[in-house]
């Protein structure tokens, strides 16, 4: 259900991400944000929050033994696209979602 739900965010995310850059450009999001203090405070927040997710996802990796080559991918995708490396990495482990006690 996990896989589902963050693959469905991820769908609909991304699609409007890319409209975004198809429609303004990929810097229009950093031009517009550093306008105004309002604007860039957001920004550094999803910095802040994109760093946190992105060491949730090293901890993760490690945790269940996987190779360090399995994140690079991730990595990449969080650097060029934020958020979307996230949801991308919890989509294909969702492990992290999924409840321990499946039979209960």
């Amino acid at each position: 259900m996990a896989r589902l739900i963050l693959g469905t965010i991820l769908l609909l995310f991304s699609v409007y991400t890319g409209w975004i850059i198809w429609e303004f450009g990929y810097t229009s999001v950093f031009e517009v944000s550093l306008r105004e203090h309002p604007s860039t405070q957001v920004l550094i927040d999803l910095f802040i929050a994109g760093g946190l997710l992105f060491f949730i996802m090293i901890l993760d990796n490690k945790r269940r033994g996987r190779s360090i080559s399995k994140i690079v991918p991730f990595a990449i995708v969080t650097l060029a696209a934020g958020s979307i490396g996230p949801l991308l990495y919890f989509t294909v482990y969702p492990e992290l979602f999924e409840s321990k006690n499946k039979g209960n």
